[in-house]
């Protein structure tokens, strides 16, 4: 048997992922906030309590594999982005010691592709550093949904390592081989029923090559007239009203369009860019293609472009379930507020994409 503990365990993805596998045993759990563990004991039949791993001391335990989803606030583009003065990723520095006293076969550790980036590469490079310090073999691989069959993009780094040495190379080959087309969004979304009625926006400029968004001012959509530079070749489109201003490479697909400090952007034709597109603080996803990623401090909008206006609607909690790999379990997320279980949802990990990496991780694993 495969004794295993997740650390902020969270829903439990790694529970959820194996279930129904006899080899696996998840006894461990750890995580110290209320709500999280509440959802897990219900979805699992389980009783556990809240705890935090700064209280917890793996030298009077055994495991053979350890699963740890570490907060990533701290990285995240939604947070503050800044890990030493935050109060929740440096907790991977717990997660760490841990993992030094209890010394398993193999690990598992999740979070944001963010941890890459140069601000915060120093904070990977020590959990890499120190994982083979404690002689490890250790890689990493970025996965996401879209790769197997879900159609979100929510691009997540996983640190996995073993005591012994790994043919690395074949081990994310395996990874490949298990990923399937994804079908678009709409295959996704429930039938459309009265109270989940579809709010029209107009179009309310287009150009040939270049939409523009209407300025928003106190959550309203208010028509303001633009000047608009457009551009024949790639170069910067810039458009100005009142003062502001936003720039845009013609040949790029436009990011997300905010109100941040007063800007707004110019993009492509809508049909390529609706994804992308913000709805009083509620990005909207094109139900012809995938969601960014759904995250616990912001849902989202689907929407579609009919008779030349963006149709749109919030995100239902069955579709997000559905968008997070936890369908097993719509009742019960349909219990909670909207609130709570954005929150749940949008910070769990995806089991479906946590088993092919839990699977191939221990494919050689003697089970007694």
């Amino acid at each position: 048997m495969i004794e295993v503990l997740e650390l902020f365990g969270g829903l439990g993805a790694g529970k959820e992922a194996m279930r129904g596998n006899p080899n696996f045993n998840f006894s461990g759990y750890i995580d110290n906030d209320k709500h999280a563990t509440e959802a897990y004991n219900f979805i699992h039949h389980s009783a556990h309590r809240p705890y935090d791993i700064r209280d917890f001391t793996g030298k009077k335990h055994s495991y053979d594999g350890i699963i740890a989803g570490f907060p990533c606030q701290d990285v995240s583009q939604a947070g503050k982005q800044d890990v030493q003065g935050g109060k929740r990723t440096i907790l991977y520095l717990e997660m760490l010691r841990v993992i030094a006293e209890i010394m398993p076969k193999w690990f598992i550790l999740e979070n944001v592709k963010g941890l890459l980036y140069k601000k915060h590469i120093i904070h990977y490079q020590k959990i890499i550093t120190t994982l083979k310090d404690l002689g490890y073999s250790v890689t990493n691989t970025i996965q996401t949904p879209l790769d197997f069959g879900i159609p979100q993009s929510r691009p997540r780094i996983f640190i996995v390592g073993r005591k012994e040495k790994v043919d690395w190379v074949n081990f994310k080959a395996r990874i490949s081989q298990a990923q399937i087309p994804c079908p678009p969004l709409k295959t996704f979304l429930d039938k459309d029923t009265e109270d989940q009625q579809w709010e029209t926006a107009k179009i309310w400029k287009t150009h040939t090559n270049f939409w523009v968004h209407p300025r928003k001012k106190d959550n309203q959509l208010i028509n303001n007239n633009y000047n608009v530079t457009v551009m024949p070749k790639p170069q910067k489109v810039e458009v100005t009203n009142s003062g502001f201003r936003a720039v845009h490479k013609p040949d790029k697909i436009m990011g997300a369009i905010t109100t941040r400090n007063g800007r707004n952007k110019v993009g492509k034709i809508i049909e390529k860019v609706l994804k992308e597109t913000s709805i009083g603080g509620y990005q909207v996803a094109d139900i012809e293609k995938h969601t960014p990623t759904l995250t616990g401090s912001c849902f989202m909008k689907v929407g579609q472009i009919k008779e030349q206006k963006l149709h749109y609607r919030k995100i239902t909690i069955n579709e997000c379930c559905r968008l997070m790999g936890w369908e097993r379990v719509i009742d019960y997320f349909n219990t909670l507020t909207y609130s709570r279980a954005k929150i749940l949802l949008g910070n769990a990990i995806v089991p479906k994409v946590l088993k092919v990496i839990i699977e191939n991780l221990t494919i050689f694993e003697k089970v007694l």
